[in-house]
């Protein structure tokens, strides 16, 4: 239920941030100038800081407010990934159609939000990973037995 409730959010938040480029129909096809490049990749960036922040903070969380300390870290890594897919899939529903970059030449067509690699959903993983040992390291747990 957290990763769906995070995934949307993200979505939402991805969607709200993130100006999709613009194609220019030419008579050879479609451009696609350097402008509208960078703002191509930065729908990537804006996935990948979405989920740093979001998956991180559900790390910290987690190691904060649970007693299970190894466990987290592979729950926490499969939550993230969830929540990377659901994001994408938001995004996707609320953003720009998939051009067709089809139409009289100097037609202007807004590329879908999408994410192109499968690197991007990893680091959604790994940010989560991370705010776990981050929590893990600096919140003290009570020793779980004596050693004598």
């Amino acid at each position: 239920m957290v990763a769906f409730g995070l995934g949307v959010l993200g979505g939402v938040l991805w969607w709200a941030i993130t100006d999709t480029a613009t194609y220019t129909v030419t008579k050879g096809g479609t451009s696609l100038g350097d402008d509208e490049m960078r703002l191509q990749f930065g729908a990537i960036v804006n996935f990948v800081l979405i989920g740093a922040g979001i998956c991180a903070l559900l790390g910290f969380a987690v190691s904060s407010f649970s007693e299970v300390s190894w466990p987290a870290i592979p729950a926490v890594a499969l939550m993230c990934g969830q929540a990377a897919v659901l994001t994408w899939l938001v995004g996707r529903l609320l953003g720009p159609d998939d051009p067709k970059r089809h139409g009289p030449v100097g037609t202007k067509i807004h590329d879908a939000l999408t994410v192109d690699a499968m690197a991007p959903f990893f680091v959604w993983a790994v940010f989560g990973v991370a705010g776990v040992l981050i929590g893990l390291a600096l919140i003290e747990h009570e020793p779980s037995g004596d050693r004598r």
